[in-house]
């Protein structure tokens, strides 16, 4: 196995892009949540939360591609996590956790009753 390497930069969208050059066999991009994160990115809202940009071993992108093409759409840099040299193998280990639901959130904000509230909201 090669060496893991990891560094914290602030990726420019001109280097988001060359990264992006080397995304084979990846998922289909979700437009809807690029444009999300582009949002958030040029309201000051991206925050650096330890999620990292991964490359394989050879080279290849496999997990990042939303962050850095909402990176060239905003034309903001962005700071976060690079790594370098996983096996390809971990590829489909990558997003495989349950996502936190609204209600979890507000939990983890100290909300009471966050799950009714969540439920309120998402009926309004």
């Amino acid at each position: 196995m090669t060496e893991v390497k990891t560094t914290i930069s602030n990726i420019t969208p001109k280097q988001a892009a060359i990264m992006l050059q080397r995304n084979p066999m990846n998922r289909t991009i979700r437009r809807m949540k690029v444009d999300e994160i582009a949002r958030d990115i040029l309201a000051g809202r991206w925050q650096f939360n330890g999620d990292a940009i991964r490359f394989n071993d050879e080279g290849d992108l496999i997990d990042g591609q939303t962050r850095l093409t909402a990176c060239v759409k905003s034309g903001m840099s962005i700071k976060t996590i690079i790594l370098r040299g996983l096996p390809d193998s971990v590829r489909t280990t990558i997003d495989s956790g349950s996502k936190r639901t609204i209600g979890q959130r507000f939990q983890m904000l100290g909300i009471a009753q966050a799950n009714v509230m969540a439920g309120a909201i998402a009926v309004m």
